[in-house]
């Protein structure tokens, strides 16, 4: 008797499970190249993506749905991706939604996106986050000792942020060093010349010898890179 009970409280559990997984069954929906599933928000995630690109810039809309972001494993073990693009209005990234991509070289994340999985990008040990300065994507890059490239108008080496390069970055420079006016936000990542995570007399030694057309070996009027410490 006791055994049959048993057996019984085991078929019990495995219908019980059964009708959970089926309560919270989420269903997907595609459009032949992407498969998404719809929030409480209106807006859908992205799955799947039956595309081999390497390039890929994932859409606003999919099945007239606004896309939210990627969701867990959407992109998973993908090797030949190399670059990413996340459309405009996406807030979230997944737990592995990268992850394992040993090939993935760039992913843009917009402004607004907020909700970044830690296990979002693991195991991407070429890539390089695309985003704009303090945003959750530039935290999140730094937190996690990521390589990010800035997208805002600022470039290395326009310290006092004008937008043109010229010898009164050199000034800004050593106004700083001298503490006279400090560089902070941009203005400071943009007169770190060296990409040594200061700013120091040796930059504004750098910024000279760019204008006195002395080959340099840091990429003045390009985008702010931070890069990843190597451990």
């Amino acid at each position: 008797m006791k055994k049959l009970k048993y057996i019984f409280a085991v078929l019990l559990s495995l219908v019980l499970c059964t009708q959970a997984l089926t309560a919270f069954a989420v269903t997907e929906y595609s459009d032949g190249t992407y498969t998404v599933v719809k929030t409480n928000n209106n807006n859908v995630l992205i799955t799947e993506c039956n595309l081999t690109d390497e390039y890929i810039e994932i859409p606003e809309y999919v099945l007239g749905y606004p896309v939210a972001g990627v969701d867990e494993f959407a992109f998973f073990s993908c090797s030949y991706l190399t670059e990413a693009v996340l459309p405009p209005a996406a807030t979230t990234i997944g737990d592995y939604a990268f992850g394992d991509n040993e090939n993935l070289q760039y992913v843009t994340i917009p402004r607004w996106c907020d909700n970044i999985a830690d296990t979002a990008f693991w195991n991407c040990p070429e890539v390089t986050i695309r985003c704009w300065y303090g945003t959750s994507a530039y935290e999140y890059a730094l937190e996690n000792n990521i390589t990010c490239m800035l997208m805002d108008d600022a470039v290395l080496g326009d310290a006092n942020n004008d937008g043109a390069l010229s010898i009164s970055d050199v000034t800004a420079i050593q106004r700083h060093v001298a503490e006279m006016q400090q560089l902070e936000g941009l203005r400071f990542l943009a007169g770190d010349v060296d990409q040594d995570g200061e700013v120091a007399i040796s930059d504004a030694t750098a910024l000279q010898m760019f204008f006195a057309e002395y080959k340099t070996e840091f990429p003045i009027g390009g985008a702010i890179i931070i890069e990843r410490i190597e451990d």
